[in-house]
């Protein structure tokens, strides 16, 4: 493979929607959709097209969300108020039902989302993530990451077998969406392995490839978060999934040791 090809597959493609998000003023991901029935392993499927079209479809997904979003965070009205004066409201002592302060952080549940604000370069940002941190902190991590870790550019890779494709995708867009503008990191959509079209055409990177900072997405019955040096894997199924990435996001945010 020559240098030019190799470029290409890590060039990430243009912006646009996501399959599993409703592009609004504050970009809140939709609810996760009913789970399907797991697709069967594709080494003893004669006929693969369902299982190559899930797959397809999810890193496209994936590939077409990780730009910066304009209108990302803003406030959006809620019952007369918006989430920027519902967090006044709190900071000023005022009774707002599903509230909290977290380490000097208001936050305000909203529509199955939990609001927090976040300055960058000036600009206010209502951010979303499914769990509150009492919630996410539950969350173990472990291991250490190199010195090097901070990079402002990144890969986020998965497993295109697994059997839950759909909370992968949700996974790696609340991600996303917090990498692309209010942390300032610039996402790569990657596969773990060259099994489909879709993947053929992205970079394969897994937690082996030491001169790159990964993030694998890893379906897994056990919830925790492993920092693996340049590496960080967020272990989890279904929901508990989003837990680990919530938990991961809240220590990049600094809200949560």
């Amino acid at each position: 493979m020559n240098e030019e090809t190799e470029k290409a597959k890590e060039e990430p493609a243009a912006p646009g929607d996501w399959g599993d998000l409703e592009e609004s003023p504050d970009m809140t991901p939709k609810e996760a959709p009913e789970e399907a029935e797991p697709p069967e392993d594709p080494a003893e499927q004669p006929g693969r097209t369902k299982y190559f079209l899930v797959a397809v479809v999810l890193v496209l997904v994936i590939i077409i969300g990780l730009l910066v979003i304009p209108q990302f965070f803003k406030g959006v009205d809620i019952t007369g108020m918006t989430i920027t004066e519902l967090h006044e409201a709190i900071a000023n002592g005022e009774d707002v039902p599903d509230s909290l302060i977290y380490n000097g952080f208001t936050f305000v549940k909203v529509d199955q989302f939990w609001y927090f604000q976040w300055k960058q370069e000036g600009q206010l940002y209502n951010v979303p993530l499914r769990f509150s941190p009492p919630e996410a902190q539950e969350v173990p991590i472990e291991g250490a990451l190199d010195a090097g870790f901070n990079n402002r550019t990144l890969f986020i890779t998965f497993d295109p077998t697994g059997s839950d494709l759909a909370h992968v995708a949700l996974a790696a867009a609340e991600m996303s969406l917090s990498f692309a503008r209010t942390l300032d990191i610039y996402p790569i959509a990657a596969c773990n392995q060259n099994v489909t079209t879709a993947c053929h055409t992205r970079p394969i990177v897994t937690c082996d490839d030491n001169n790159k900072t990964v993030i694998f997405l890893n379906e897994s019955e056990e919830t925790k978060v492993g920092l693996q040096g340049n590496c960080i894997v967020i272990n989890g199924q279904g929901m508990e999934l989003l837990r680990g990435v919530d938990r991961m996001l809240y220590q990049w945010y600094r809200i949560m040791d």
